[in-house]
C-alpha cells in the first residue's frame, strides 16, 4: 500500500507541474567517460555533477543502446535517456527534476556510477507543504499549489504568518500565496515588466512530462 501511495502521489507530481512557472529551466550536466566498453562518471571531475541554469534538456530518446542514464526518485525511474558516446570524455545533459535524488550511468544491466543529488532535492510528495525544505508553489506543486484543502507544515504556517500570507524570494517571484484575494494575479506566475515566455517551452516542458510518465507507466505495467 506504501509503494501504491508513492507511486500515485509521483504521478500527480508530474502531472502538476507542467503548470506554468517562471521558473528557469534547469538541467544536470554530467561528465562522463568512455573507455570503447563501459560508459561512467569521469573520474577527473569532482563532483561529475552540474547543476546548470537557464537550459533545458532534449527530450528523451529510446534508441538501440545499452548504455543510458536514469534519474530516479527514492529508487523509482522518473527518466531515462539512452546515449550512444564516444570514446573519451564528453558531457550529457538530463533534466533537473526537484523530486529526484539519485543518477545512475548504466552500461547494459550493470550500474557503474551512482551519483546522489539529494541535497538538491526540493519536493517531497506527501500531501503537505513543507517550505523549510525547499518546497514551494514552484517546485512542488502536488504539496503547495494553493487551491482548497492544502496543508502546511507548523514552520510554513509560522512564515506565512509572519509574511502576510505570501512568501517571495529575493528577486520578488511569489513562491507561496495563501491570500484568498491576491491582489497581484499577474506576478504569481510572470512579472508585468518581462515579456512572455511564449510557447514553445511550454509545449516542450509538457511533452517531457508525459514522455517520462508514459515511459514510466510502460515500465509498471511491463513488471507487473
Amino acid at each position: 500500500m506504501g509503494n501504491y501511495i508513492k507511486e500515485i502521489l509521483l504521478i500527480t507530481f508530474l502531472l502538476t507541474s507542467i503548470v506554468p512557472s517562471p521558473v528557469v529551466a534547469q538541467v544536470w550536466e554530467l561528465a562522463l567517460f568512455y573507455d570503447g566498453e563501459i560508459l561512467r562518471a569521469d573520474r577527473e571531475v569532482q563532483p561529475p555533477q552540474n547543476l546548470i541554469s537557464g537550459k533545458t534538456a532534449a527530450p528523451s530518446r529510446i534508441i538501440d543502446s545499452k548504455y543510458s542514464i536514469r534519474v530516479l526518485s527514492e529508487g523509482t525511474e522518473m527518466y531515462q535517456q539512452q546515449i550512444r558516446p564516444q570514446r573519451g570524455p564528453q558531457t550529457v545533459e538530463v533534466p533537473y527534476m526537484a523530486m529526484a535524488d539519485t543518477i545512475e550511468i548504466r552500461t547494459g544491466d550493470i550500474r557503474t556510477t551512482v551519483i546522489d543529488i539529494s541535497e538538491s532535492r526540493a519536493c517531497f510528495p506527501n500531501g503537505v507543504c513543507e517550505f523549510e525544505r525547499g518546497e514551494n508553489e514552484l517546485t512542488c506543486p502536488s504539496d503547495c499549489f494553493n487551491r482548497s484543502g492544502t496543508q502546511y507544515s507548523a514552520e510554513t504556517q509560522a512564515l506565512l504568518q509572519r509574511e502576510n500570507g505570501v512568501i517571495r524570494d529575493q528577486e520578488g517571484t511569489v513562491l507561496l500565496d495563501v491570500r484568498e484575494e491576491p491582489t497581484e494575479s499577474s506576478e504569481r506566475r510572470f512579472d508585468s515588466d518581462s515579456s512572455s515566455p511564449g510557447t514553445g517551452p511550454l509545449i516542450l516542458g509538457v511533452f517531457l512530462v508525459f514522455g517520462a510518465g508514459g515511459y514510466w507507466i510502460y515500465r509498471k505495467v511491463k513488471k507487473s
